[in-house]
């Protein structure tokens, strides 16, 4: 649901203030009944093949298409996007593409290319600046480390730069996950590493 309101939102900056999202539409993508969801990820889908810019399209069309498990039109559409914005050397969108592309071979069990494109994601925004891009990636890596002292040390480095950002809810996932690693700690030692700030 979030992946999608994050779709609707960037299609609505993209339109530059016209009306194309109507009450109807944000209900069909963001509720759990398919044959709703499918309709207005197809609306999205439509309006995404008329956005201005051809790399934030494709970007945009790639996330579509990946949560529609059209993978292969998926891949060529982000692929565009990841070469468009090479080109023009813009690093938050290529992290944006790179971390789709990291999240669509993930869906397709590649977790190898997952973690390579995560890292490419990672490097982008920090090129770029974008350090809630940063914290994201940073939580991929987490997600696809095997070693639990690797995972918790991405898991504590994102925690960091969600704090810096104020992000309340980049914060309360990083601790989730971090509460795993924590088991074998006494309550104060616990709390003092998981503090919200």
């Amino acid at each position: 649901a979030d992946k999608a309101l994050t779709l609707l939102q960037t299609a609505a900056q993209l339109q530059h203030g016209s009306e194309f999202w109507n009450e109807r539409e944000h209900y069909q993508l963001l509720s759990g009944e398919a044959h709703w969801r499918q309709g207005a990820l197809a609306a999205a889908r439509q309006f995404i093949e008329s956005a201005p810019n051809s790399g934030r399209r494709s970007l945009l069309l790639g996330q579509i298409l990946t949560a529609q498990r059209e993978f292969s039109a998926a891949q060529t559409a982000l692929r565009h996007a990841l070469q468009t914005f090479a080109a023009a050397q813009w690093r938050d969108e290529q992290g944006q593409t790179q971390f789709a592309l990291s999240e669509l071979a993930l869906k397709q069990g590649q977790m190898p290319q997952s973690r390579d494109f995560a890292q490419g994601a990672l490097l982008s925004f920090r090129q770029a600046g974008n350090l809630r891009g940063e914290a994201d990636a940073l939580m991929r890596f987490g997600s696809l480390e095997t070693r639990r002292l690797e995972a918790e040390n991405f898991y504590q480095e994102a925690l960091g730069l969600y704090r810096e950002l104020n992000d309340r809810n980049g914060q309360v996932d990083a601790l989730r996950r971090l509460l795993s690693f924590q088991e074998g700690q006494t309550d104060g030692e616990r709390a003092a590493a998981l503090r919200l700030d």
